[in-house]
């Protein structure tokens, strides 16, 4: 029974560090998108807005997250932007402004 609850806790703790290292990967592609379009992250901040698992070009299963952060755009009105990783590898990032601009980085 303890040999189990070790396990438990032990595998809680590799879930929240890799987490944490996401998150992290997150903000900063939010930070450098923003940055590469003079754009200014509002709040410091990213929300994980979908967790799922996904398999990877490789065959492997990872962890698929999907965050959403906000913006001032050239107007200084509120845009929305998305990061997405697979694994701790950022995917895509996309800026989303009012008037209808996309822009995606990758």
């Amino acid at each position: 029974m303890e040999a189990l609850l070790i396990i438990v806790v032990a595998l809680l703790a590799a879930y929240w560090y890799n987490a944490m290292r996401a998150h992290e990967q997150a903000l900063r592609a939010a930070r450098n998108g923003c940055e590469r379009y003079a754009l200014q992250l509002l709040d410091e901040s990213i929300a994980m807005q979908r967790l799922r698992l996904k398999r990877g070009g490789d065959g492997r299963i990872r962890f698929h997250r999907l965050y959403r952060f906000e913006f001032l755009g050239a107007d200084d009105g509120r845009s929305s932007g998305w990061v997405e990783l697979l694994g701790l590898r950022v995917i895509a990032v996309r800026l989303q402004q009012a008037e209808g601009m996309m822009h995606e980085l990758h």
